[in-house]
């Protein structure tokens, strides 16, 4: 009945299949966990391999890395059961009956998403507290709130779908690097009257990236926002965005970009500090955009 996919890179995954097998050997159902390996370490590959002992697993590893879209698309291909469960590799299964929960709420021709948490206690390690802080303050969202914008509030960390629906309407392979493509998958269900349901049903991300890396990646998710955009697909929903029609003409645009050029390396290092920002965050993405060379 079951596929658990999940895309492995530079993480150690034996905690979390070992989590998810023990509920799914439980609940009584067919199941399979595909692991597909997107270009990690040697360090790391050694280390998951051993999960392929686990009856149900199978773990490949990829010969080159080939992105968050199509490694996605690649399991959906080679899944065998109706329903996908797609979570990210860097996540930790809080609820014993987290399987259960996703198995209640399957619904044919519907996608189910479980949300988002994080540990309650801040890290002490300084280099990733803003990584933490902006997870508790803007992805920590209850499915109540959740279920009045279904479609805003939808991220591809940990999230039930036919996999017929998935074949459909695939992942945008054209997207490159990090950010977005759920947006445009999102997107793309609405378009075709896809519901989108929301329960209470986290998936704690626990591989929380340095404020740097962070920051590394929106600049990679601010340029697929701009192709979107340039390809007149509706991102207004978005608040980014709103900001960004609202500021994109003179003399707003030339005083927001400037001034963040001049601004930035304060703005980086409170980001990267024990006390970050999250309006100085906000400012610097909304000068990205704007900034069309950058």
């Amino acid at each position: 009945m079951l596929s658990v996919t999940i895309p492995v890179y530079n993480f150690d995954i034996t905690p979390l299949v070992q989590s998810l097998h023990q509920q799914l050997t439980r609940a009584g159902v067919p199941f399979e966990i595909i692991l597909l390996d997107d270009g990690s370490k040697p360090s790391f590959k050694e280390v998951n391999r051993k999960v392929q002992a686990l009856p149900g697993v199978v773990y490949e590893e990829l010969a080159k890395n080939v992105g968050r879209s199509r490694i996605r698309n690649l399991m959906a291909q080679r899944a065998r059961h109706p329903y996908l469960l797609f979570l990210d590799c860097d996540s930790e299964i809080e609820h014993p009956d987290f399987i259960q929960r996703y198995l209640e709420a399957a619904t044919p021709g519907a996608v189910i998403y479980g949300g988002r948490s994080y540990a309650r206690t801040p890290p002490a390690d300084n280099t990733v507290f803003f990584r933490w802080k902006y997870g508790v303050v803007r992805e920590t969202v209850g499915a109540a709130v959740r279920n009045t914008e279904p479609y805003l509030y939808f991220l591809s960390n940990n999230f039930l779908i036919p996999r017929d629906v998935l074949l459909r309407i695939p992942f945008n392979e054209k997207l490159s690097g990090y950010g977005h493509e759920d947006t445009l998958l999102s997107y793309e269900m609405s378009r075709a009257g896809i519901p989108v349901r929301h329960i209470e049903n986290p998936a704690m991300h626990i591989g929380l990236e340095s404020a740097e890396e962070y920051l590394r990646k929106t600049e990679q998710s601010i340029a697929n926002l701009r192709l979107l955009m340039g390809q007149n697909i509706p991102m207004d929903h978005i608040k980014l965005v709103r900001y960004y029609l609202k500021f994109n003409r003179p003399p707003f645009r030339w005083v927001i970009t400037t001034g963040f050029k001049l601004i930035e390396p304060l703005v980086r290092r409170n980001i990267t500090g024990r006390n970050p920002s999250l309006f100085l965050f906000d400012g610097f993405k909304l000068a990205k955009l704007l900034d069309q060379k950058s």
